[in-house]
């Protein structure tokens, strides 16, 4: 875990690389409140080694030492060796919107990308919005993976009451 003090964040802000899985919890635990992302807790310690490089930025209020905004980089490669990094875990609690805290840190994960191949992993619909601002419309057709699944009347008998889930 090191702290970051080159990005220019509000006063009582200190902004941590590849925090602590305490500090991940916390995160885990707004984004699941607020947006209903469903992380397992070892999902971090996977995302460190899974991929050839990780960065986690969090913004952290050192007055509660609580977590405020987050954004991670994974670099992958394709077959031929090209990379592709994928910005994911885009996230600020609801009290601090609109601040500036989150865009420093995608900014400064943007510096780590630099004019590679880039995408936003788990939030396709807003790729558009970044890729203006931030150029990385373009994509290796090997990373594009989609799917269409209609689930219809799931009956799951091992749940207690006889719990069913309808998509539509």
């Amino acid at each position: 875990m090191g702290v970051t003090t080159d990005l220019n964040v509000p006063k009582g802000i200190k902004v941590v690389l590849n925090p602590t899985q305490e500090y991940f919890d916390q995160f885990q635990e707004w984004i699941t409140e607020t947006e209903r992302w469903n992380y397992r807790r070892t999902e971090y310690k996977l995302w460190c080694t899974a991929f050839e490089k990780f960065w986690l930025y969090m913004a952290i209020d050192e007055e509660n030492d609580e977590c405020v905004s987050v954004v991670s980089l994974a670099l992958q490669r394709n077959s031929d060796g090209k990379k592709l990094y994928s910005i994911g875990n885009y996230y600020c609690v609801p009290e601090w919107r609109g601040r500036g805290v989150s865009n420093k840190l995608f900014v400064q994960v943007m510096k780590h990308v630099g004019k590679e191949n880039c995408t936003l992993f788990g939030a396709v619909k807003m790729s558009p919005l970044y890729a203006t601002r931030f150029n990385f419309a373009l994509m290796n057709e090997f990373w594009h993976m989609f799917a269409d699944i209609d689930v219809v009347d799931l009956v799951i008998p091992a749940m207690p009451n006889g719990f069913t889930c309808k998509v539509i």
